[in-house]
């Protein structure tokens, strides 16, 4: 999944790797233009900097006037022309493969034009998800797994990534591993409109190709009933904060340990979601003076972090600021102190 091909959705996030990949056309390039600062005090002459810079930008609203006007060939032709103007750079590349992806559906080629952006930004996540897509579509499933397994290290939050790469096991055969990717993917997925333009659509797909037809029905039977409950799960987060703003910290508690429960339940205890429950819980707990009882799921919070999204992730350094914190609370300074410290050091 890159896109609803079958809707035309497309996004064109050429730098920003982070950026959601369901939306309508959208043209954001991210192109480094500049930090903004004071303006000038004189007219500067534009460097020949300024000018490419100013020429990309042009050739992207043009690209994105041709695309949502439906030709392609046009579209098509400025891409190429931002090759060759900057054939160092992912971006025509990635540009150019979403066209010929998504408006032509000729995936061969798109293919090939992101694995160009995949060799010249090895660190460009959204171009390695529509590489892995196309690859999906085209029946190259071995190919695909490895090109998704890339775009799910580069961006482990997004939904994209994950959703593709349980195809790729789903394909072949290995539902299992599949519905593991899936159950990863479930929290990570914004609202409904995006379960049901991406992966439930993507089943549609298979399905109406005869790609593991059985299996393709049950994932995706499976994952309307899960963001149900996860919809319920979620609901719950506004009258948690209802009730610790009133004071009501028993009714909190209460409710966070359901949501707690039912995490577990829907994607397991080595989601990030649910390591963020635990970091909730211990937060209430704390601020209820049961320091006792924060502090082995404030461990656990961080471990799983940890393990799950590296020592360097924000949620990882959060867990360790609010160890540290729930040390100095009980007076703790030697146990508080070198956490403190190793957590500035790892936000260097």
């Amino acid at each position: 999944m890159v896109t609803d091909t079958r809707r035309g959705s497309l996004v064109w996030a050429a730098c920003s790797w982070l950026a959601p990949m369901k939306v309508l056309l959208t043209l954001g390039l991210c192109l480094v233009l500049g930090v903004a600062g004071a303006e000038p005090e004189a007219p500067v002459a534009p460097s020949n900097t300024d000018q490419t810079e100013a020429s990309a930008e042009n050739l992207r609203d043009q690209i994105s006037i041709a695309f949502e006007a439906g030709d392609y060939a046009r579209a098509i032709e400025l891409a190429t022309q931002w090759i060759g103007r900057q054939p160092e750079s992912a971006d025509g590349y990635y540009l150019r493969g979403l066209v010929l992806g998504e408006g032509q559906q000729d995936y061969e080629r798109a293919a090939a034009d992101l694995a160009k952006a995949n060799r010249l930004a090895p660190d460009f996540a959204n171009a390695w998800v529509a590489r892995g897509w196309y690859l999906i579509l085209l029946g190259r499933w071995d190919e695909a797994r490895e090109v998704t397994a890339q775009a799910q290290a580069l961006a482990p939050d997004s939904y994209e990534s994950s959703v593709n790469l349980g195809h790729t096991y789903l394909l072949q055969g290995d539902q299992e591993t599949a519905h593991r990717w899936y159950r990863y993917s479930l929290p990570l997925i914004p609202d409904e409109e995006s379960l049901l333009a991406g992966p439930v659509a993507d089943f549609e797909l298979f399905i109406e190709r005869g790609w593991r037809v059985t299996a393709a029905q049950k994932e995706r039977d499976w994952l309307h009933r899960a963001w149900a409950e996860w919809e319920v799960v979620e609901a719950l987060n506004q009258q948690v904060l209802d009730h610790y703003r009133n004071g009501q910290y028993h009714q909190a508690i209460s409710l966070v340990r359901d949501q707690l429960r039912r995490t577990e339940i829907l994607v397991g205890t080595k989601h990030p979601a649910f390591s963020r429950r635990l970091n909730n819980l211990a937060g209430l707990l704390r601020a209820t003076g049961r320091y006792g009882e924060a502090e082995p799921l404030y461990l656990r919070a961080l471990e799983l972090r940890k393990d799950v999204l590296g020592a360097k992730h924000p949620d990882t350094l959060a867990s360790m600021n609010n160890l540290s914190n729930l040390y100095a609370s009980q007076g703790r300074y030697e146990a508080a102190e070198p956490l403190y410290v190793e957590t500035l050091e790892l936000r260097k």
